[in-house]
């Protein structure tokens, strides 16, 4: 499913480079938007691909330890294209009280790629402030990202972590997506035996926290397994 896509993605971009020779400004506007289409289009069927895996019980668990400042801050730097076109400050809060973790590096960055993605999504300006927090009375972290965004109606949090769901179709078109990002965000925590929730006003933002243990209890991940 992939190959044909990036195919489309690799002769257009050379089509832009202008290889097989000039290319005039009138074309260039329909070549971004074959580009820009079809990376929604990888992103669309990647998300596909990783809900079936996980659904099916296919996805492996790699352990190892994990420094989550430094995988959040380098999350955050990744971002910077993104945020230099809005004028959102990052504040960063709690992190360097972070003991390192036993988790699967993979899933906890795709995790929080996504969540911090949203956040600069629907956000136009404001802030958006990542907390951490230890919690050695339950033998775990949590990591709150909260934004000053859009925010969500009180009736659409319950099925907002629904696969496909997305809240209204006017959003949809101002900011794109298809209603998986969250579910497979909500099933990769559960996968790493934690927990989200959300907290949210309608036009004053949201806050999705994250709760993941120290420590994997890999004899609980054989049991999920076999389920």
């Amino acid at each position: 499913m992939r190959t044909p896509i990036n195919s489309i993605l690799g002769y257009a971009s050379l089509l832009l480079d202008e290889t097989y020779g000039p290319v005039g400004d009138e074309q260039k506007a329909p070549l971004d938007g074959v580009v820009r289409n079809a990376r929604d289009l990888l992103d669309l069927v990647n998300d596909v691909l990783d809900l079936s895996k996980i659904e099916a019980g296919k996805v492996l668990i790699h352990i190892e330890a994990l420094d989550l400042p430094d995988l959040l801050k380098g999350i955050i730097i990744g971002m910077k294209p993104l945020l230099d076109r809005k004028p959102i400050q990052i504040n960063l809060s709690g992190l360097d009280r972070l003991p390192l973790i036993e988790s699967d590096v993979g899933k906890v960055k795709q995790i929080f790629t996504n969540l911090f993605a949203n956040a600069v999504k629907f956000t136009s300006e404001g802030s958006i402030t990542v907390t951490g927090k230890n919690l050695p009375e339950r033998k775990g972290i949590e990591i709150a990202i909260q934004d000053t965004g859009i925010g969500i109606k009180g009736e659409e949090l319950p099925k907002l972590f629904n696969a496909f769901h997305q809240a209204d179709a006017e959003l949809t078109r101002a900011y794109g997506g298809v209603g998986l990002g969250l579910r497979i965000v909500k099933d990769l925590v559960h996968l790493l035996q934690g927990e989200i929730r959300v907290e949210s006003s309608h036009g004053e933002g949201s806050t999705f926290t994250v709760f993941l243990p120290v420590r994997l209890n890999e004899t609980k991940q054989i049991r999920q397994d076999k389920e």
